[in-house]
């Protein structure tokens, strides 16, 4: 099976620099949400995370919600998955406020993460991760851990 992740990869990046060159914000960003999710579909999270971030920004900042609450969900994900402890804990807690409709069961499982993390434990995985990610990211959250309560 051919895998075309990194061609369009480089598409969406060719598009996203024609945008930004015609001053197109909103059609950027919709790209940059895009181009993360093909990261994420490339195993490459720390650059996903990277992308998602600029775009969170612009889309709190025009009170774009569905594409905001979308790319925090993908942003958690991929912070879970590099362990940077920091973002997911502030991504975490933004999810948790009202206006991104979050379903309680979700709420509930945030709040139990972000107990774990301030317990010095490793939260429990982000759905949507396979065992091989939820294993390699594990063995990150302790050595992070480690290093953020030293």
């Amino acid at each position: 099976r051919t895998q075309y992740s990194w061609f369009i990869v480089n598409t969406l990046s060719s598009a996203i620099n024609h945008f930004n060159k015609h001053r197109s914000q909103r059609m950027r960003e919709t790209l940059r949400l895009q181009l993360g999710q093909e990261y994420v579909m490339c195993d490459d999270f720390a650059k996903a995370l990277s992308v998602l971030g600029h775009s969170m920004d612009e889309f709190r900042a025009s009170q774009w919600w569905a594409f905001l609450v979308t790319s925090l969900r993908l942003a958690l994900r991929c912070a879970y998955a590099t362990a940077q402890v920091e973002d997911y804990f502030t991504l975490a807690v933004e999810l948790l406020g009202n206006k991104y409709g979050y379903k309680e069961d979700e709420k509930v499982r945030l709040q139990a993460n972000i107990e774990r993390i301030i317990s010095n434990e490793v939260p429990e995985p982000e759905p949507g991760l396979s065992v091989a990610h939820i294993k390699k990211a594990e063995s990150l959250w302790r050595a992070g851990m480690d290093r953020l309560w030293k």
